[in-house]
This record gives C-alpha cells, structure tokens and sequence, in this order.
C-alpha cells in the first residue's frame, strides 16, 4: 500500500514539474525522476516534521524557499 502510494506522489511530482516546465518555456538539467523523488522526498519530510514539532521555529518556510532556489538552478530556458 505505501508503495502504491509513493508511486502516485511521484507521479503528481513528474506532473507539476512538467507543466511547470513549459508553462515558463524552460527544461530541467536534472533527470525528471531525480527532480520529481525529490519534490516528493522534500514534501515528505516538511509534512512529517510538521506533524512531529508542528514547526514552532518556523523553519519549513526557510526549508521550502531553499528548494525552490535548489529547483530553479537545475532549470533553463529553451531556445524556441
């Protein structure tokens, strides 16, 4: 059952990151499924953490912008 599981969230993760991807007209340096494991891996540990500590600190915000700064450097336009 986890298994299935995991494998939809990958699946939404190649989704989103390929629609992301061409809605700014860009493509991805990194191998999609190494993107998507680790959207989906991120997310995961966000929500597990949140649900341990609920992050009083404030530090999934801090930990969501790091990977969208991790996410845009393994982007680049296409020349289209």
């Amino acid at each position: 059952m986890a298994r299935k599981q995991y494998e939809g969230y990958l699946e939404a993760a190649i989704d989103f990151l390929e629609v992301a991807a061409a809605a700014a007209r860009m493509e991805w340096t990194v191998p999609l499924r190494v993107l998507a494991r680790s959207l989906r891996n991120m997310l995961d540990g966000v929500t597990l953490a949140w649900i341990v500590d609920r992050d009083n600190g404030g530090e999934a915000t801090a930990v969501l912008d790091h990977f969208a700064v991790q996410l845009a450097a393994s982007a680049r336009r296409t020349t289209d």
